[in-house]
């Protein structure tokens, strides 16, 4: 593919939502950049608005909902969307697809198996050298800390509704 000066100049708009929101962060890096639109750019609000949009899946531009049919499919699509993000997120750091719909679906836990994460957490935050790894960026340290505290966003449980969840939440199949 050629590339025109007009292209150049006016770059067609990114659609690809990971180039859409490293090229949000290479503009926000801009100093010049960042400083214009924090003072309120129209033009760089604008563009950094759409890139943003594109980022989270949505059109670079607003699209008015004709009507309420509308409106509630696009909440749907939104919430699909957060819901696949972190879904792809608890499967990055290692969860099964089983352990993914528990978390997703809020499985019951036992009081026992809440205050074993607790006490892991507490245990890994006082570990300095853990602490270190972790605010490095070591990815088994960082898989830790989401384990543990997307295990603690699960409600507490009795075994009968542990069941209960189970018969009502089967695992996906692949």
């Amino acid at each position: 593919m050629t590339v025109v000066a007009s292209q150049l100049a006016n770059p067609p708009p990114l659609t690809d939502p990971t180039a859409a929101g490293a090229r949000r962060q290479e503009l926000l890096q801009t100093s010049e950049y960042a400083t214009a639109a924090a003072k309120g750019d129209a033009e760089k609000v604008d563009e950094l608005a759409k890139l943003w949009r594109v980022e989270h899946g949505l059109p670079a531009t607003p699209q008015p909902a004709v009507n309420t049919d509308d409106v509630f499919q696009q909440m749907n699509a939104r919430a699909l969307h957060e819901v696949e993000t972190r879904a792809d997120m608890l499967r990055a750091d290692g969860l099964t697809d089983a352990q993914v719909n528990e978390v997703l679906n809020g499985r019951p836990m036992p009081a026992a198996e809440r205050r074993w994460h607790e006490q892991e957490l507490t245990r890994l935050k006082r570990d300095s050298a853990w602490v270190q790894k972790y605010f490095a960026g070591d990815v088994e340290a960082r898989r830790q800390m989401r384990t543990h505290t997307a295990a603690l966003t699960l409600p507490i449980g009795t075994l009968e509704e542990i069941k209960a969840w189970e018969s009502a939440h089967p695992v996906p199949a692949k």
